[in-house]
């Protein structure tokens, strides 16, 4: 909890003890009344911990614990507490609410169907879950009596006390998913319990089992993602991030749902003794991967999963399993692997990102099926000799070191959608600019180069398609291509040293969300323009250190969300044009001067006032030394992600990730 409150990084928040939290936590609500809603406890001992830090509060603050135990609930009542035992829902609210899930457009019951769907919903006793599951569910049905009621004759088959239960409205919802989803839902049972998986991986786990079905028009990931919309729109799924133009970054599921892909996966008889995929979680103590276990039981995994694992040395045994479509080493502290991976035929995805590899030294030309190659290390990036050109069904190659001889494979791969290139040097610059024009596919761009020389990219015609791009080095001016980007939604410029205002340029791109300028500008004066950048939700500059002065122009701006203003140390103020941005939610400042965050104190209290849908609320400003909260009439939270402002390792952490731009 005092790791999400204080905004404070996983790692260091690893290193403190129960103690040291309680203090961290107490002292950045310090002085605040607030609202902590704590969801879905189950352990009371946790409560306990909470309990002795929050009661130390007098500011009149409030709790609000929901738990499904009743042990948990009981164990309250040496606090100040009342105990809500929340009830079903009324018929009324009921009907409402399943008439919203079932009828999206516009929550309203054909006449056709009402008598049907009125006993659906009875059958659902008023549990909220239940009857969300029944909406999603007959919302892709025909709205006809014949399809509604037979339906209900399935429901009521399987019940036995005449009423659904939560569990048997989930039940239900699976028995009517489409067959090809099944599977794909079942494959949820995997994941720990409480726990998201990303959009990315979570399909490619589905291409690798075989579970996705090759179409003509679409490729196997663009059907899969059709497969977690529809399992999405039925609730059998939970978006838990979404990026800034909407997309899904991050899936989980509900802890029933969870229990029930698990109840299911157990009576499957089917795989009963096959195993098909090995999933290795975080562990402690190191794992030592046996050449007997691999060669024997894995030897029809198709998915070896090994993400964060405390595995050292992967076995020679591992080229032998020839039905291997995954095999994940993300996060492992493995430097080589092993020569015989290029038996791996059937191979589609290799992820090997934050590893100790430097250098593929098998012969990467055989993995004829590799779809996704992902190898983009935090300091590092990684050296494939030769073979890229014989990949024609790559798609995903990050993390890859430039050559003369890797930039020139490069213009074989045509289904490329993703490229990120690092260590890019001036001759090679120009090869690569023809080349990239070749891959009409390419969705997402990222090059860096190597030292501080100018990178000539006026040469490099990216695709009328492409969403997201990152430039890492030197440029001095903003090639002339880049105001036909029509397409891009995602854009970052580091250590680019412009010597023009960017922005001129940049707000006129008419689909651009998010905008991050990490040391890209060497001037003293910085304009956003009305009506200029129309769609944009998150703005980033970065130790713009020559910056003295950002002007934006009232009307300039007017969907943005989120700002970041980080160690641009000239800057004076906040741009008084932010006053009529009432779409603005949060103002975050890493690293600036006292004096700058004190101006904004003094200004807060006009911000906002002129726009009655504005909405600002307080927040934490926090320090390196002590956490400590400052009321300001803005919404200010201190790196939301990366450490305090002063904290020195976080801003080299920043530097690192503007370079790779793997934010």
């Amino acid at each position: 909890m005092a790791k999400g409150l204080m905004s404070i990084p996983s790692a260091e928040a690893s290193s403190l003890n129960r103690k040291q939290l309680q203090e961290l936590l107490l002292s950045g609500l310090d002085g605040l009344r607030f609202l902590l809603v704590l969801d879905d406890v189950w352990d009371k001992g946790s409560w306990d911990v909470n309990k002795l830090v929050l009661s130390m509060n007098s500011s009149g603050s409030r709790v609000l614990l929901t738990t499904r135990n009743i042990v948990m609930a009981e164990s309250t009542d040496e606090v100040k507490s009342h105990c809500h035992q929340l009830q079903p829902l009324t018929f009324k609210d009921s009907y409402d609410l399943f008439c919203k899930r079932a009828f999206t457009k516009d929550g309203i019951c054909p006449d056709n169907v009402t008598e049907t769907a009125t006993n659906i919903v009875k059958k659902c006793a008023g549990l909220p879950l239940a009857i969300i599951a029944a909406g999603s569910m007959m919302s892709t049905k025909e709205k006809t009596d014949t399809e509604w009621s037979r339906v209900l004759e399935s429901i009521q088959k399987d019940l036995r006390n005449g009423e659904m239960g939560v569990q048997q409205a989930l039940l239900v919802s699976y028995r009517n998913l489409p067959h090809h989803l099944k599977p794909c839902f079942l494959l949820l049972s995997v994941i720990p319990y409480d726990s998201e998986i990303s959009r990315k991986k979570l399909v490619r786990l589905w291409i690798a089992e075989g579970f996705v079905q090759e179409k003509d028009d679409k490729t196997l990931e663009a059907t899969a993602e059709d497969y977690l919309t529809q399992l999405i729109n039925r609730s059998m799924i939970e978006v838990a991030i979404a990026s800034s133009n909407g997309k899904v970054k991050v899936c989980r599921v509900h802890d029933l749902l969870h229990d029930l892909a698990i109840s299911l996966s157990a009576n499957d008889k089917e795989h009963e003794k096959k195993l098909r995929s090995v999933f290795m979680f975080s562990s402690g103590a190191p794992v030592v991967l046996k050449s007997s276990i691999v060669g024997k039981i894995f030897k029809l995994v198709r998915i070896l999963d090994l993400e964060d694992g405390n595995v050292l040395k992967l076995p020679k045994e591992i080229g032998d399993l020839l039905h291997l479509r995954y095999l994940g080493l993300r996060g492992i502290k493995l430097k080589k692997l092993p020569r015989t991976l290029h038996k791996l035929f059937h191979l589609q995805t290799l992820d090997i990102r934050r590893t100790q590899i430097k250098i593929i030294t098998f012969q990467i030309r055989c993995l004829r099926n590799l779809r996704h190659l992902d190898m983009r290390q935090d300091d590092q990036s990684i050296h494939i000799p030769m073979g890229l050109s014989r990949l024609d069904k790559l798609q995903v190659l990050t993390g890859l070191q430039a050559s003369p001889t890797v930039v020139q494979e490069i213009a074989s791969l045509s289904q490329l959608k993703k490229l990120s290139i690092e260590n890019l040097n001036i001759e090679d610059a120009e090869n690569l600019c023809s080349y990239v024009t070749n891959l009409k596919e390419l969705l997402y761009l990222s090059i860096s180069a190597d030292d501080n020389r100018p990178l000539d990219l006026a040469t490099l015609k990216p695709s009328s398609c492409l969403q997201k791009l990152h430039l890492a080095g030197t440029l001095q001016t903003l090639p002339y291509w880049f105001g036909q980007l029509e397409s891009l939604t995602k854009l970052r410029l580091s250590f680019s040293q412009l010597e023009d205002d960017p922005l001129s340029v940049l707000s006129l791109l008419p689909y651009l969300l998010f905008l991050q300028l990490n040391n890209a500008y060497q001037g003293r004066v910085m304009r956003c323009c009305c009506p200029g950048f129309k769609k944009l939700k998150i703005f980033i500059i970065t130790e713009l250190e020559e910056l003295e002065e950002w002007d934006v122009d009232e009307g300039a701006m007017p969907s943005v969300q989120e700002v970041w203003i980080m160690s641009c140390e000239k800057l004076q103020t906040v741009p008084a044009g932010l006053q009529s941005l009432g779409t603005l939610q949060r103002l975050r400042l890493v690293g600036m001067p006292n004096s700058f965050v004190g101006r904004l104190g003094e200004l807060g209290e006009d911000f906002g006032t002129n726009k009655p849908d504005c909405r600002r609320k307080f927040c934490q400003v926090l320090t390196c030394k002590s956490v400590q909260a400052r009321a300001v009439k803005w919404r200010l939270t201190e790196n939301a992600e990366n450490g305090p402002p002063g904290d020195k390792s976080a801003i080299r952490r920043h530097k690192r990730a503007a370079r790779t731009g793997s934010q």
